[in-house]
C-alpha cells in the first residue's frame, strides 16, 4: 500500500462515450518498487475499481484510470450535411458540421482533455480537409482532434467542427 501524489485530469471520447474518465498521471513512480499485475484503485477512501501496473513501460510518468466520472457527461451531434458539385465532373463536395457539448456537473472545476477524429484516407481519389478545428490540435496522420479545456462547476461548453469530402 502507497500512497502517491498525482495530477487528475479527465478525458473524454464522446464518439464512442458520453462519460468522462477519471484519470491520474504520477510521476516519480520508478522509486515505488511497482511489481506487474492488477492493483485496487481508492479514491477518497472508497474503492474505485482495478487497474493493471506494467513498470517495464518506458515513459517518466504512469497513467492510472480511475473509471468513469457520471458528473461530466457529453452529447455529440451532427448538426449540419452540405452535398455540393464540383467543377464540371463528377465530383462532388460535402461537408459535414458536428457539435459536441459538455458539462461539468460536479463541485470543482476539472481539466479535460476531448478527443474526437475526421476520417482519413489512402486513396488518392478523395480528398479529405479539416474546414473548422475550433482551436483544437490536429494530427493529419490519423485525423485525431485535440482540446484542452478548463471547466467550472456547472459550466457547459460547447464546440463545433466542420471537415470536408470530395470523391466522385
Amino acid at each position: 500500500s502507497e500512497k502517491v501524489d498525482a495530477q487528475f485530469y479527465h478525458y473524454m471520447l464522446p464518439r464512442a462515450n458520453k462519460n468522462a474518465f477519471l484519470l491520474a498521471k504520477i510521476g516519480d513512480w520508478e522509486n515505488l518498487s511497482l511489481l506487474p499485475g492488477k492493483a485496487n484503485i481508492y479514491f477518497n477512501q472508497t474503492i474505485v475499481g482495478s487497474t493493471s501496473i506494467d513498470p517495464s513501460i518506458m515513459t517518466d510518468t504512469m497513467e492510472v484510470t480511475l473509471g468513469r466520472d457520471q458528473a461530466i457527461i457529453s452529447t455529440r451531434k451532427k448538426i449540419s450535411e452540405e452535398l455540393k458539385k464540383v467543377g464540371l465532373g463528377k465530383r462532388n463536395l460535402k461537408t459535414l458540421t458536428f457539435e459536441i457539448e459538455i458539462r461539468n456537473n460536479s463541485k470543482a472545476s476539472i481539466n479535460l482533455t476531448l478527443e474526437d477524429q475526421i476520417p482519413v484516407t489512402a486513396n488518392e481519389e478523395i480528398e479529405i480537409q479539416l474546414v473548422d478545428s475550433n482551436g483544437a490540435g490536429f494530427n493529419e496522420v490519423t485525423g485525431k482532434l485535440t482540446w484542452e479545456l478548463v471547466l467550472k462547476p456547472g459550466q457547459k461548453s460547447t464546440i463545433q467542427f466542420s471537415y470536408s469530402v470530395e470523391h466522385d
